[in-house]
């Protein structure tokens, strides 16, 4: 009886040992295959759009039958560690038009938008911090560890699973499994926590050529409780085009709006 605990035990460190080894063999592939980036990328602009389903009855996120789709154009610009996101915002055929700015001006995280200018305290700066660099390959892997492999798509991957994020682990990804492609290095499909227990699902495909031969996927699907809720499709990437310093100055953003009586009207209010 001993015996077989033991051999178990020996088993499990060996196991374990294995998937620290294969976590950090992975990170070692990411950190040489993309730390290329950094040497060719000085700045970078990138142009995504966003639609998202809302429901008519309740306004929640999430897609069904009758749903409308509120669209938003994306612009984020990096110079690091400095970034900047300006997002134009529509509001769907009963509402209006709104745009807003994050920035990052290397020290500080500022909100812009119709209401104004303020600084972001630390909880409120998360939500956009898996945006705030382009590095991603430097967090992706985070916290994980190799639980297996899977074909997904025809693609061969390794599988990483994640502990339960804490407010600690700002930096790093919020999955609880991700699927990353041996071969390309990229992520295929990702699995993360959503409200009362449920599990969203994120896939990422139309993989291209970014810079330097390295590819990156270009189409994100997000979906919540088994419906498409919210895609996202990078349109264009530039690369040193010398941004300015004064595209991340929060005092010359501002932010701005239209429409929004239609907005009222369309949300009961008028």
């Amino acid at each position: 009886m001993k015996k077989t605990i033991l051999v178990m035990a020996a088993v499990a460190a060996a196991a374990s040992l294995l998937a620290a080894e294969d976590i950090a063999g992975i990170r070692a592939q990411l950190q040489a295959r993309y730390a290329k980036f950094d040497k060719l990328v000085k700045d970078l602009k990138m142009d995504m759009d966003v639609s998202m389903a809302v429901s008519e009855e309740k306004g929640k996120k999430g897609a069904k039958d009758g749903a409308e789709t509120m669209t938003s154009v994306n612009t984020m610009y990096y110079k690091e560690p400095k970034f900047r996101m300006d997002s134009r915002m529509s509001m769907g055929p009963k509402g209006g038009e709104m745009t807003t700015t994050v920035i990052f001006d290397g020290t500080d995280m500022w909100l812009i938008s119709m209401m104004g200018s303020h600084k972001l305290a630390a909880k409120d700066q998360a939500k956009y911090q898996k945006d705030r660099s382009w590095k991603w390959w430097t967090y992706l892997t985070e916290g994980g560890s190799v639980t297996g492999s899977e074909e997904v798509g025809g693609r061969d991957c390794w599988v990483i699973g994640f502990a339960q994020p804490t407010e600690k682990d700002a930096a790093r990804p919020p999955f609880s499994r991700l699927w990353l492609d041996k071969e390309k290095l990229v992520q295929v499909k990702a699995e993360f926590p959503i409200d009362k227990g449920k599990t969203g699902m994120a896939l990422y495909s139309d993989v291209k050529p970014a810079i330097g031969k390295l590819e990156m996927p270009h189409k994100t699907e997000m979906y919540a409780d088994g419906k498409l809720a919210m895609t996202s499709v990078i349109r264009s990437i530039e690369y040193n085009k010398g941004l300015a310093d004064d595209l991340f100055d929060a005092k010359k953003a501002k932010g701005q709006s239209k429409g929004f009586g239609d907005l009222f009207k369309g949300m009961g209010g008028q």
